[in-house]
């Protein structure tokens, strides 16, 4: 059915978006020094699980 299609269609677009969104903060985090290979999920998670980027991502598959 092309409503069920276009549905699926949107879901994968909007993960995708979400996820691309969360990469670019990622990137920004590496931007401003506050991720490095030594960095520690405790010393960061403040910051990223008070982002809405984050938060939409979790739950997704």
């Amino acid at each position: 059915d092309d409503e069920s299609e276009a549905q699926r269609k949107y879901i994968r677009r909007t993960n995708r978006k979400n996820r691309e969104a969360f990469l670019y903060f990622l990137d920004e985090l590496h931007e401003q020094g506050k991720l490095h290979s030594m960095s520690l999920w405790v010393e960061l998670f403040g910051t990223v699980s008070n982002d809405e980027r984050f938060s939409k991502m979790l739950g997704q598959p």
